[in-house]
C-alpha cells in the first residue's frame, strides 16, 4: 500500500488511501491533464477560446478608425476630410510597413472594412479604391508569409477547386458577352465595374486563402467578424432610429452599408449564425451572455429589413444550428418559443405579419392581383429560365440579362436583375457554373456538419454557425441575387477558408489516430487461447 505521504516526484500513478477516489497524478501537474477545450464534469471549457492577449494588439489598432466612423454616424456630426484622409493616410502608412511581417493585422482590418467599402469608397484613381487598396496590399502581405515561411502561395484545401473552376467558368463569361452583337460596347460603357465588383470577391477568397495558415489565427478570424458585424449593427442605428414608426413599408425598410434593404437583411442574418453558434455552445457561461443585446440588435435591424427570404433563411438556418447543437436542445427551446408566442402571440411584431401576409396575397391569387415585388419576381424568373434553356453551357454571357431580357418578357419590367442567384447564374455563365455555385454551399455545410462534432468547442461552434451560414446564404439566393459583391460574401468567403483549414486539420488528426491505432492492434502481443496474460 502506497502512503498518503509519499513524494510525487514519479509520474507513476498514486493509490490514496480512505474515502478518497482514486486520482491520476503527475509531478508537472497534481491534477489529470485535460486537452484544452475538453469537457470537464460534463460541462464545456474555455480553455479553447482565443485568448485576449493574443489578439489584444489588432483591436487596439483597429479601436482608432472604428471610432471615428462611429461618432460622427452616431453623431451626425460629419468628420472633417482633412482629419479623416490625415487618419486614413496614417494607418495606411503603418499597414504598409507592417504588411511584411503582420499579416494578421491587414486581414482584420480589411474585415472591417469591406462591409462599409460601399460608404467609403476612398477613390483614389479611375477603377482603383479602398477595396482595390486592401486586396492588393494583403495580396502583398501574403506574398511575404508565403516568402519568409517558404510555404507555397495558394494551398488547394478540401473545397478550393470547386471555388476556383467557379471562378474560371463565371470570368471567362465575359468572352461570351463580348461576342454577342453589341455586347462589347455594352460591357465596356456600363457593366465594367460589376465585373470588377464580381471578382474582387473572388480575389478576397484567395488572398483568405494563402493567408489564414494556423488554427489559432483561423480561430481569431472569426472574431474579426463578429466585431465587423458589430460595428455594421451600430453603424445602422440613426437609420434605424429615424425610419422608426414610418408607415410606408418602402421608406421604412433598412438598408445599412449596403443600401439595398434585401442585402442588408440577407447580410445581417447569416452573420449572425456564428455568434449564435457560440453562444448556444457556450451557454452555461455567463460571459456567453454578454452577446445578448448585440443578438436583440441584429434581430431588430432583421425585422425592419422586411425582407421576406431574409426571415426564411434566418428560420430555416436556426433551427439548422439548433439541430446541430442537439436534437434535445433544439426541441427543448422550440417547444418553449412556440408555447410563448402561443400565450402571448402579441411578442410577434406586427412588421413581420405584415410582410409576411403579402407573401401568402402571393401565392393564393391570380399573377394580376400579385404585389409589384412578387409579379416582377415571376415575369423575372421565366426570363431568365427561357435564356438558360436557349444556352444551357454557357450562358448568354456576364451580366448580360439586362440587355436582352426584352426579347423574353411579354411586359416591359424596368429591372434588369433575374432576383435569383441560381438563374443569374445560369442564364448568363451556364448551367456548368450553377452547379459549382450550388456545391459550394453542400460542401461548406458537409464541412460544417463533420467540424460540429469537434472535441474543440470553439471549432465546434464554428461548424455548427458555418453550417447554418450555407444554408441562410443559399436561401437568401433564391428570392435575389446576392452573391454579386463583397460588401455581401466577404464573410461568407473568409468563413469558408476558416472551415477549410480547420476541417483539413480534423481530417488530418483522425487520419493520425486511426494510423496509431492499426500500429498499436498490428504490434500487441496476442494473448494464447487457454492462458493467461501475464
Amino acid at each position: 500500500m502506497v502512503s498518503t505521504n509519499q513524494s510525487l516526484a514519479s509520474d507513476e500513478p498514486v493509490r490514496v488511501t480512505g474515502k478518497k477516489r482514486l486520482k491520476t497524478r503527475t509531478a508537472s501537474n497534481p491534477k489529470r491533464r485535460k486537452a484544452p477545450g475538453q469537457a470537464r464534469n460534463g460541462k464545456v471549457s474555455l480553455d479553447s477560446f482565443p485568448a485576449f492577449s493574443t489578439y489584444r494588439g489588432v483591436l487596439m489598432f483597429l479601436l482608432a478608425p472604428t471610432l471615428m466612423l462611429l461618432f460622427s454616424k452616431l453623431t451626425g456630426i460629419p468628420m472633417p476630410k482633412p482629419v479623416l484622409y490625415g487618419v486614413a493616410a496614417a494607418l495606411g502608412f503603418v499597414l504598409v510597413l507592417r504588411a511584411y511581417y503582420n499579416v494578421e493585422l491587414i486581414l482584420a482590418v480589411g474585415i472591417l472594412y469591406f462591409p462599409f467599402s460601399k460608404q467609403f469608397v476612398v477613390p483614389i484613381a479611375p477603377g482603383l479604391n479602398g477595396t482595390n487598396v486592401f486586396l492588393i496590399l494583403m495580396l502583398l502581405a501574403a506574398f511575404f508569409q508565403a516568402q519568409r515561411n517558404r510555404i507555397s502561395f495558394l494551398p488547394m484545401l478540401p473545397g478550393t477547386k470547386i471555388i476556383l473552376a467557379f471562378f474560371i467558368l463565371s470570368a471567362g463569361s465575359a468572352l461570351t458577352l463580348w461576342l454577342t452583337p453589341g455586347g462589347f460596347a455594352f460591357f465596356m460603357d456600363d457593366i465594367w465595374y460589376v465585373y470588377k465588383a464580381w471578382l474582387d470577391q473572388f480575389i478576397l477568397y484567395f488572398v483568405a486563402l494563402s493567408i489564414i495558415r494556423d488554427r489559432e489565427v483561423a480561430k481569431r478570424v472569426v472574431i474579426y467578424m463578429a466585431i465587423g458585424t458589430f460595428a455594421v449593427g451600430l453603424f445602422t442605428i440613426p437609420e434605424m432610429l429615424e425610419k422608426t414608426g414610418v408607415s410606408n413599408l418602402d421608406k421604412a425598410r433598412l438598408g445599412g452599408p449596403h443600401d439595398q434593404p434585401n442585402n442588408f437583411g440577407g447580410f445581417i442574418a447569416y452573420t449572425l449564425l456564428p455568434v449564435i453558434a457560440l453562444f448556444i455552445v457556450y451557454i452555461r457561461y455567463w460571459r456567453a451572455w454578454l452577446v445578448l443585446p448585440y443578438m436583440g440588435l441584429s434581430v431588430k435591424l432583421l425585422i425592419m429589413s422586411f425582407s421576406r427570404g431574409a426571415y426564411l433563411a434566418m428560420a430555416a438556418a436556426g433551427l439548422l444550428t439548433g439541430y446541430l447543437r442537439g436534437k434535445a436542445f433544439l426541441f427543448f427551446w422550440l417547444f418553449l418559443a412556440v408555447a410563448m408566442l402561443a400565450m402571448f402571440p402579441s411578442l410577434i411584431p406586427e412588421s413581420i405579419v405584415a410582410r409576411i401576409s403579402s407573401t401568402e396575397q402571393a401565392t393564393s391569387t391570380s399573377s394580376q392581383q400579385l404585389d409589384k415585388s412578387s409579379q416582377t419576381r415571376l415575369i423575372m424568373w421565366e426570363a431568365a429560365i427561357e435564356m438558360t434553356l436557349e444556352d444551357p453551357i454557357i450562358g448568354k454571357g456576364f451580366k448580360a440579362f439586362p440587355m436582352l431580357k426584352d426579347r423574353y418578357t411579354d411586359v416591359y419590367a424596368h429591372e434588369s436583375d433575374p432576383h435569383n442567384m441560381y438563374l443569374y447564374v445560369s442564364s448568363q455563365m451556364g448551367i456548368p457554373a450553377m452547379v459549382l455555385f450550388i456545391l459550394m454551399f453542400l460542401n461548406m455545410f458537409e464541412m460544417g456538419r463533420k467540424l460540429s462534432r469537434n472535441e474543440d468547442p470553439y471549432i465546434r461552434a464554428i461548424g455548427i454557425g458555418g453550417a447554418g451560414v450555407s444554408a441562410c446564404v443559399a436561401i437568401v439566393n433564391i428570392f435575389g441575387s446576392r452573391f454579386i459583391n463583397i460588401e455581401f460574401t466577404c464573410y461568407f468567403l473568409i468563413l469558408y477558408v476558416v472551415m477549410q483549414f480547420l476541417h483539413k486539420e480534423q481530417n488530418e488528426q483522425l487520419a493520425e489516430k486511426e494510423k496509431e491505432r492499426r500500429r498499436k492492434r498490428k504490434f500487441a502481443t496476442p494473448v494464447k487461447a487457454g492462458g493467461a496474460a501475464s
